[in-house]
């Protein structure tokens, strides 16, 4: 437990218990201390963390873990924990005070004893005594008015002169005894199986990296010796290594609450990484080679350290560091064809060669001249010809330096050419070089695709001698193509928006001020400005909405006697008799201006202030028990969402975090018709019942044969059947989930020999559970899979995917499943065609806005010009403003 500094007498006085119970006390007769904890106290701990805490007491004060031994008697249903330090009973007496003055007594926090005594008697029905050398105490609840307190017996030891301390526990369970002898190895101690060779610490020990001895790639946190949670490590083709991380030390940042939260591995391997010896970091870095690729956690924090230490350390010679930005990405793919690896671009900091340092150095590219394009482009033109195809559109860039080693790359973002190339008198050197990286559309320098396209097109260019002539002559008489300008776009025209006003996010205690006004309404400016003013000039800021009114339905919406009005929180400025709604040029006072007069709007701001000094918060209404039942159900709904997306898919596919959010929509409307519980009680409810289907579903798991653990598109496949039980358990139950789950199973274990590339199955696995109904992505439904329309989807993807991989190996190009996507999603006429109608009608909505929003443009500007002509020639704003509101209902249609 945590140090906590002891709290004098005067401030134990000044405690308060659970529930508003006042401080513990000594009753009348001294051997019987009242803790002011009642049974109802609102902790709740499982048996391990039970044990765990109980053990941590004597582990803390112990020397060694071999002083505390842990004595079981099955017969007799007792376990006795006993350790050779002591400490003073009285001090548990005090909530928060600690027994901890040496950093070594047993106990820890007084507060922790009482609750792991709390939990013990109450939830686990444990008979509970403890001793400290001659002194003993006797755990039992007292009732009282509240309920019922816990209470220690203390008395003299029955044994004295024995030293040291000890917990007994009585009426044990199997479960108990269990849970007791696995929290031995909750803690960091020589005699820990789980923790294994040590491979970096510090001169002092306050910090280590070990060798895990757990099976299946898990490493451990402990700190300040005690178990902190796993690390999970996924290598990619290499021998699995797990490493555990211990921190021994006090460090702020790592400090927890007394329920031993689980700590970050990140955060925990940059502290230990800052303070381990540098040869130490160093093997525990090249232990994770692994993860240098793709990375993780704790080789993330590890990086952290050794970088913010500046340290540089030697790498394996085949491998080399990204650069960061992903600006590399043609030469790192090179680089993998030519048998390198790539690390991630922190190793570039710490020594690692990076791929440009071994690539590029000092090759610098630019944009090709005019002349050096169109000779460029005659060599693609010849590629063409003789492929039967043109190459994707990718751009050129030309290098200038003569010390280069290489006459041209591909580097998949781009091409790049030797500027020396590409004169008149170089067509065949040139040429050349275009054509044998443009084949590298097809592979890597040494793959078979590469070398089959470029034997095609040299066998193709002794065939086809015109065509080679036809493209010497071009390049050597190269001439800048004429381009011919792109008619420019008409500009757009803006629409004319006066008084326009982002009202953005209110400010606190402003006033809500709402203008309501024709658009392209010129005076517009003039009453934001008047509102802006009064508002600076009362000291409170104005929270200002314009809206543009042109139809009687909105008007009468807003319930707007005319036009403009403006009114401040819900208060007419200068209110009217009538106050009916209705489209129509209001005036003010009887100059009959159109905008409110600026005393008018004083007045009236200063009017909003003085309502909001006075009003009184009316009672809430009390809403009726529909009202709470919906209100309940949707904060339940919300809540399972958010535990959805909150547990980690690992490699279970796109499919599992939905299937669990559709799953506790599935219980919850089951339940939702149940007044009984809360929303809490109903929360945990629901996905009780949803983890209970997920441990069902990895008991079909684990028992199910074929399965191969660590497969990729296996565990997705695997995941997608689990996901599969998951909603039919929660639908119908046990006998349509695994119905569900075996339906799955058999689709996917079809899939591995469907003959097209491994990327490409999991999008065809991906889309067949999608189209049979099974949650996947963020487009969540309550409902589960039908076996039908799965074996039908898979029936079609198979089909479209055969083909479409048919057509890839024709053309030599590596698969995209993007493409498949659309390919899959257009598997049928009726998919076609459906796909058609929606395109063409969202082009139709776009022409139609854009039509719509071009007219709605050229309105606000005519009603401007008719205001500004009209005024012209009365002189009257009155005059102008009906001129106004008749091109409003004529060019808006109202």
């Amino acid at each position: 437990m945590g140090a906590r500094r002891c709290q004098g007498v005067a401030d134990r006085s000044r405690l308060r218990g659970a529930h508003g119970v006042s401080s513990p006390r000594v009753s009348s007769d001294p051997r019987v201390v009242r803790l002011a904890i009642l049974d109802s106290y609102g902790v709740e701990w499982p048996l391990e963390t039970f044990a765990r805490d109980v053990m941590q007491n004597f582990f803390d004060a112990a020397p060694s873990y071999r002083d505390v031994t842990i004595d079981g008697d099955e017969a007799a249903r007792t376990l006795e924990i006993r350790g050779p330090a002591e400490f003073d009973l009285d001090l548990l007496a005090y909530l928060g005070a600690t027994t901890k003055h040496d950093g070594r007594s047993a106990g820890g926090f007084g507060e922790g004893f009482k609750i792991c005594a709390l939990v013990g008697a109450r939830d686990f029905g444990l008979g509970i005594r403890a001793g400290s050398g001659d002194t003993e105490l006797e755990v039992f609840f007292d009732p009282v008015a509240l309920g019922k307190e816990l209470c220690y017996r203390v008395a003299p030891a029955a044994t004295p002169g024995r030293g040291g301390s000890f917990v007994r526990l009585e009426g044990c369970s199997n479960e108990v005894f269990a849970a007791f002898e696995q929290a031995r190895h909750a803690f960091f101690h020589d005699d820990n199986p789980y923790i294994g060779e040590r491979i970096a610490t510090d001169e002092e020990g306050s910090v280590a990296i070990h060798a895990s001895n757990l099976e299946g790639d898990i490493g451990e946190i402990y700190y300040r010796r005690q178990f902190r949670g796993d690390i999970e490590y996924r290598t990619y083709g290499s021998a699995p290594v797990a490493l555990t991380l211990a921190c021994h030390r006090v460090e702020d940042e790592l400090e927890g609450d007394r329920d031993r939260r689980v700590l970050d591995a990140a955060n925990v391997a940059r502290i230990v990484g800052a303070r381990v010896a540098p040869e130490g970091l160093h093997a525990a870095l090249l232990a994770l080679r692994g993860h240098w690729e793709r990375g993780h956690e704790v080789l993330g924090g590890l990086l952290a350290a050794a970088e913010k230490r500046a340290l540089r350390f030697s790498w394996p010679e085949q491998w080399l560091a990204r650069v960061p930005g992903g600006k590399d990405r043609g030469l790192a793919a090179m680089a993998e064809r030519q048998g390198f690896k790539i690390a991630m671009a922190a190793f570039g900091a710490l020594g690692m060669r990076t791929v440009t340092e071994r690539y590029s150095g000092d090759l610098e590219t630019r944009a090709p001249t005019p002349i050096e394009r169109a000779r460029i482009e005659a060599s693609v033109d010849l590629y063409t010809a003789l492929h039967g195809g043109a190459p994707p559109g990718k751009p050129f860039e030309v290098f200038d330096s003569e010390r280069a080693a290489v006459h041209g790359q591909h580097l998949f973002d781009k091409v790049i050419v030797a500027s020396r190339l590409l004169r008149p008198t170089t067509f065949a050197a040139g040429a050349a070089t275009v054509v044998h990286e443009l084949c590298h559309e097809a592979g890597g320098e040494d793959e078979p695709a590469f070398l089959n396209r470029l034997g095609r097109l040299l066998g193709a260019a002794i065939r086809n001698e015109k065509a080679v002539v036809q493209a010497r002559e071009r390049f050597e008489r190269a001439k800048p193509k004429r381009v011919k300008p792109a008619p420019p776009e008409p500009p757009k025209l803006v629409a004319y928006t006066p008084g326009l006003w982002g009202p953005g996010s209110p400010e606190r205690g402003s006033i809500e001020c709402r203008v309501y006004v024709p658009p392209g309404f010129p005076p517009t400016d003039t009453i934001v400005q008047r509102v802006v003013a009064a508002g600076a000039a009362a000291g409170t800021p104005v929270h200002l909405y314009v809206f543009t009114l042109y139809t009687m339905d909105a008007v009468k919406h807003f319930r707007v006697p005319g036009l403009p009005t403006v009114l401040i929180e819900h208060v007419d400025v200068e209110p009217e008799v009538t106050g009916r709604p209705a489209l129509r040029l209001r005036t003010y006072g009887p100059e009959q201006r159109v905008t409110p007069g600026e005393e008018a709007i004083r007045v009236a701001l200063e009017g909003a202030l003085t309502r909001r000094r006075r009003r009184q918060r009316p009672p809430a209404p009390k809403t009726t028990p529909a009202e709470d039942l919906v209100t309940r159900n949707l904060t339940v709904s919300a809540w399972c969402g958010s535990w959805a997306s909150q547990t980690d898919e690992g490699l279970r596919g796109g499919a599992w975090r939905p299937a669990l959010e559709a799953a506790g929509k599935i219980r919850l409307a089951a339940l939702e018709a149940d007044p009984g519980p809360n929303a809490n009680e109903l929360y945990h409810r629901v996905v009780g019942e949803v983890k209970a289907a997920v441990a069902l579903s990895e008991e079909l798991r684990a028992g199910d044969a074929a399965f191969e653990a660590g497969d990729a598109l296996e565990e997705e496949a695997m995941g997608a059947a689990q996901a599969a039980f998951v909603t039919g358990f929660a639908a119908a139950g046990r006998e349509r989930g695994e119905r569900d789950f075996r339906a799955v199973r058999e689709v996917t274990a079809e899939l591995t020999g469907l003959d097209v590339a491994v990327d490409l199955r999991s999008t065809v696995l991906a889309w067949c559970v999608r189209r049979a109904g099974l949650p996947a992505g963020y487009l969540v439904a309550a409902t589960s899979v039908d076996v039908a329309d799965l074996r039908e989807a898979f029936a079609v993807a198979a089909a479209v995917a055969t083909r479409f991989q048919r057509a890839l190996d024709q053309e030599e190009r590596h698969p995209d499943y993007q493409e498949l996507e659309r390919a899959l999603d257009r598997a049928t006429p009726a998919d076609e065609a459906r796909i058609l109608a929606d395109e063409v009608a969202k082009a139709e909505r776009a022409r139609h806005m854009a039509r719509r929003d071009r007219r709605h443009a050229e309105a606000t500007h005519r009603v401007k010009a008719t205001w500004e002509t009209t005024l012209a020639a009365t002189g009257s704003e009155a005059l102008a403003g009906e001129a106004c509101m008749r091109d409003v209902k004529r060019w808006f249609r109202a």
